[in-house]
């Protein structure tokens, strides 16, 4: 028996592909013909940005291949493919923690984060817990999928929540290069719009209450809140700073 996949998942796929195309156009895929401090220059960006940008994109981009190929019914090579998203999977995580984890040194080198300000490095964990936060949920999501691929409305619910959560850095630089005055709560609508988009969806076609798509919609909830309130926390702070003394 085919499953049903409706035009919907292979849409919101392009949309989560745009927003990252347009989120990193200025700075990584077009940074040459944007003005550019000497500093952010591509020569001067550590190569392991490079490669997490590019298996990134190539993550997106092949979600929107794999929807396809299951809207056209083309579902073994949808499978074989899953195993290259799988590899794909383990490397955007390697290389976004080790991104993660050299953001706030790179700052201080550049000299855009005074490290003797108690404010500006209670400011700058936020953005810490938040990135972590993402490669959490990324990871445990991206497991699920994986563990449960033969159950078809679990599988590709994980993979799109997981990739909704991995993309805040991308919709927070696509909103603000559109419209720079409102950016930031047009991210934070379209963050949570996505995943709601997701159980009105179900709901309708499914013709029952979608739990998987609630749940994502949950984890998506707490992981922005839980950031700031360990951010927030003398502990949280505490671990921050321990973590940049570790890397001298």
């Amino acid at each position: 028996m085919r499953t049903k996949h409706p035009r919907f998942y292979l849409t919101i796929t392009i949309v989560l592909l745009l927003i990252v195309l347009v989120g990193f156009t200025r700075t990584f895929y077009l940074r040459s013909f944007f003005e550019q401090p000497e500093r952010w220059q591509l020569d001067n960006m550590p190569m392991v940005y490079i490669i997490h940008d590019i298996i990134l994109t190539l993550w997106y981009i092949l979600f929107v291949i794999q929807s396809e190929f299951v809207n056209i019914r083309k579902v073994s090579i949808h499978k074989k493919l899953g195993y290259a998203m799988m590899v794909l999977a383990v490397l955007v995580i390697v290389t976004g923690i080790q991104v993660v984890l050299d953001s706030t040194p790179r700052s201080i080198r550049m000299g855009l984060l005074d490290p003797e300000s108690m404010n500006q490095m209670r400011d700058q964990s936020i953005p810490l817990f938040l990135d972590l936060s993402s490669l959490v949920v990324f990871t445990i999501t991206l497991g699920i999928a994986f563990i449960y691929k033969s159950v078809p409305i679990l599988h590709r619910t994980a993979v799109l929540i997981g990739s909704i959560a991995f993309m805040v850095v991308a919709l927070v630089r696509a909103t603000f290069f559109v419209f720079p005055e409102s950016g930031l709560l047009l991210a934070a609508i379209l963050f949570y719009l996505l995943p709601i988009s997701l159980i009105i969806h179900d709901w309708v076609f499914l013709k029952r209450f979608p739990k998987y798509a609630f749940a994502g919609l949950v984890l998506l909830a707490l992981m922005v809140p839980f950031a700031f309130f360990i951010s927030s926390t003398d502990w949280g702070y505490q671990f921050f700073l321990n973590y940049l003394s570790g890397l001298d």
